[in-house]
C-alpha cells in the first residue's frame, strides 16, 4: 500500500477510467452502460501494467477501471463489489491499487492505519 498526499476532492477512494475519474457509484453504473462504446485502443484507458492488481475474472480486453483505495475506507466496498460484478460480466477490466491518501486516516479503519504514520525502510531498495 502506498500514500498518496494529492487525494483528488480530498476523497479516499475512487475509480480512474482514463478519460474521468469517479467518486461516486453511481458515476460508475453510468460509465458502465457507454463501455461498450469504448474499444481496447482507446486513448482514455487508464494505464495499466503487467504488475497491478488485475481481478482474476476480469476481460483483458475490456476497458481499464483502476480502483484507488483500501479496505475500511468508506465507499471502498461499494466500488469492488460493483467493479467484480462487472469484471464477471466481462464488461470492464478491475485493477485495484491500495492507496490511503494523506487525511483519510481517520475514516480507515486502524489495521489498515499501522504502519502508514512514517517512512518504510526497506534493506537493499535506493541503494
Amino acid at each position: 500500500m502506498s500514500r498518496n498526499s494529492n487525494a483528488p476532492k480530498g476523497k479516499c477512494c475512487w475509480v480512474d477510467v482514463g478519460s474521468t475519474i469517479l467518486f461516486d457509484i453511481s458515476e460508475l453504473s453510468d460509465w458502465f452502460s457507454t463501455t461498450t462504446t469504448l474499444s481496447q485502443d482507446s486513448t482514455e484507458e487508464p494505464n495499466i501494467s503487467e504488475t497491478d492488481h488485475i481481478y482474476p475474472e476480469s476481460n483483458r480486453k475490456s476497458p481499464g477501471a483502476v480502483l484507488y483505495g483500501v479496505l475500511g475506507v468508506n465507499y471502498f466496498s461499494n466500488f469492488h463489489l460493483a467493479l467484480v460484478e462487472a469484471s464477471r460480466k466481462g464488461k470492464v477490466q478491475y485493477v485495484d491499487r491500495p492507496i490511503l491518501p494523506s487525511g483519510c486516516e481517520s475514516e480507515a479503519e486502524y489495521c489498515t492505519t499501522v504502519g502508514t504514520g512514517s517512512l518504510l525502510n526497506l534493506a537493499g531498495y535506493g541503494v
